[in-house]
């Protein structure tokens, strides 16, 4: 079963995807072919799968990168 068929089952429309290594390229390609229906992606611990990327999602309008901050 798919995860689109899954939200359409549970009426959900749009959902913030988090995912970390492996999974973070799973989740990036689902937004890539879903925009519609991701309204946030948080990945982590994706630098060895980023050029795997879809190049549409390169091509998407807004993309944000937050840095790790460290405090004492």
């Amino acid at each position: 079963m798919s995860l689109v068929t899954i939200l359409d089952q549970l009426r959900i429309p749009r959902v913030v995807l988090v995912a970390e290594a492996a999974g973070a390229n799973i989740a990036v390609r689902f937004a890539a072919n879903h925009p519609k229906r991701v309204s946030g992606l948080i990945v982590t611990n994706i630098k060895h799968a980023a050029a795997s990327f879809p190049a549409k999602f390169k091509k998407m309008k807004k993309v944000t990168k937050a840095k790790k901050k460290v405090t004492n």
